[in-house]
């Protein structure tokens, strides 16, 4: 029911993890949210830091 009325497909699926996430892991949908934002953030960080100590600037074509 979570993403009953939602008509893009990658909309539907974040709903439904993220509402499912909160449901299984018994806490709230925002708490639930929030930590996969933030886990989502670190990630992007590692990466950029990892891409940044090695030197690389991108595919040329």
């Amino acid at each position: 029911m979570a993403a009953a009325f939602i008509t893009d497909y990658k909309v539907m699926v974040i709903v439904v993890v993220a509402a499912s996430r909160a449901v299984l892991g018994k806490t709230s949908e925002a708490r639930s949210c929030s930590r996969m934002l933030l886990g989502g953030w670190m990630a992007m960080a590692i990466t950029y830091a990892f891409t940044k100590l090695i030197g690389y600037s991108g595919v040329k074509i």
